[in-house]
């Protein structure tokens, strides 16, 4: 790291507060009460983080801590029960976001779905039994679907989806039974048919559109990752595993690939492949197997295949995990190169000595929770930390420790576990 580069890290957090939860001055990455449960286990419970804009961030913790989780629910290879993922922006929790609309918007909008479904429904029904009562049904139907759109965050969008959907199902259906000049009765089933066709797009097309970002997706965006155990294709060789890694190549198409349209775009990612590889000195191995790589190695292989999807933000799960001491400053330099380059990385590292020298900020996590954040100095001697890492009472004898405080602290703690897990028991049944 030169000087340069300190000061300009250095400049980026002026002024910010080592606290849990503190604002960034350019955050790239906010979680807000993003939370994760195994059962009644807490994994991630994270109030709030921002992760500022071209440094580089330290992720610590003691094992089981949540570190690997949290990186998954960013990078969306898991689902968070509850909370909002923002990447430059964007929500990462669902493709389209929730519209903020005022009580009196909601309510006229969930009424006219709820009319939709009662008329679609309730006519279709009585037209097929020449029954009142079919409207009843219907218009039961449609005091159901009004509760849902005030009730739910996203209700308002499902009703409004369905209820469109089934309305143009019910419609196109009847207008294809006139077409084909079918009886009375069948242009009811036509209806009725298309109501049930409408209802289920809307359906598949709702649940698409408020569902999380796929991974793939998230890395589109500029966020990718690597792995604590690398996820290199052994039975490739190295420069295969780069192409790969290239996104949105012409070849994954079907005809361009039917009429081999990809191989001049091939050649330029294949330079762009062989520059990474020689950046990060894999150059000889090449054309070996990447099974044949050692774990150190396989590391700067993941790293450089990271890159051939020009990323934004770098997530690094235990980069320095299982690496040969002789590869150590090796990795190193080439993490700190990328926030040279204006990248911005977040890892994570048992490694205290690694943390102190190349990172810029550092975030300490302990039973799914934030408990402390700041430059690496102030982190270190923060008594949250230490406690967290060491135990609350380290550096007391047992001859000094008051069992009944002890004892009191304990029940203290199981008493605060119990109202969690009733807390979870109870949202869960509702």
């Amino acid at each position: 790291m030169t000087a340069e580069d300190t000061t300009s890290s250095a400049a980026a957090f002026e002024g910010v507060e080592p606290v849990p939860g503190v604002a960034k001055p350019d955050p790239v990455i906010v979680a807000d009460k993003v939370a994760r449960h195994f059962g009644g286990l807490v994994a991630v419970d994270v109030e709030h983080l921002e992760i500022q804009r071209g440094v580089i961030t330290a992720l610590i913790g003691p094992n089981g801590a949540g570190k690997t989780t949290f990186f998954n629910l960013l990078t969306g290879f898991d689902t968070a029960d509850e909370g909002t993922r923002l990447y430059k922006g964007r929500e990462l929790d669902r493709r389209v976001a929730v519209a903020e609309l005022g009580q009196g918007v909601r309510f006229a909008l969930g009424a006219f779905g709820a009319l939709a479904m009662w008329l679609s429904a309730g006519w279709i029904l009585a037209r097929a039994n020449d029954a009142m009562v079919y409207l009843f049904v219907g218009l039961v139907a449609a005091v159901v679907t009004f509760a849902l759109a005030m009730r739910r965050k996203d209700g308002l969008e499902a009703v409004f989806t369905v209820s469109l959907g089934c309305v143009l199902g019910a419609l196109l259906g009847g207008a294809f039974g006139l077409l084909l000049d079918v009886g009375e009765g069948w242009v009811t089933v036509d209806m009725g048919a298309g109501w049930l066709i409408g209802m289920g797009v809307a359906l598949g097309l709702w649940r698409w559109a408020t569902g999380p970002l796929p991974p793939h997706e998230v890395a589109n965006l500029g966020m990718v990752r690597t792995f604590q155990l690398t996820k290199a294709l052994s039975k490739l060789s190295v420069i295969e595993n780069m192409r790969l890694g290239a996104p949105n190549q012409r070849g994954e198409k079907f005809l361009a690939g039917l009429f081999q349209l990809w191989r001049s775009e091939e050649q330029a990612i294949t330079e762009r492949a062989d520059a990474l590889l020689e950046r990060f000195l894999l150059t000889r191995m090449r054309d070996e197997f990447a099974g044949t790589l050692s774990g150190g190695q396989r590391k700067l292989l993941e790293m450089a295949r990271a890159l051939m999807t020009d990323p934004e933000v770098v997530m690094l799960d235990e980069p320095m995990a299982g690496v040969n001491p002789a590869l150590t400053q090796s990795l190193l330099g080439h993490i700190t190169s990328l926030r040279d380059d204006g990248m911005t990385v977040v890892f994570v590292e048992h490694d205290m000595d690694v943390v102190r020298e190349i990172s810029d900020w550092v975030v300490v996590m302990a039973e799914g929770k934030i408990i402390a954040e700041g430059p690496p100095t102030v982190v270190g001697q923060n008594q949250d930390v230490i406690d967290a890492y060491l135990g609350a009472h380290h550096d007391v004898s047992l001859e000094e420790i008051d069992e009944t405080a002890l004892e009191a602290e304990a029940t203290e703690e199981l008493e605060a576990e119990a109202a969690e897990l009733q807390r979870i028991e109870e949202e869960s049944g509702e």
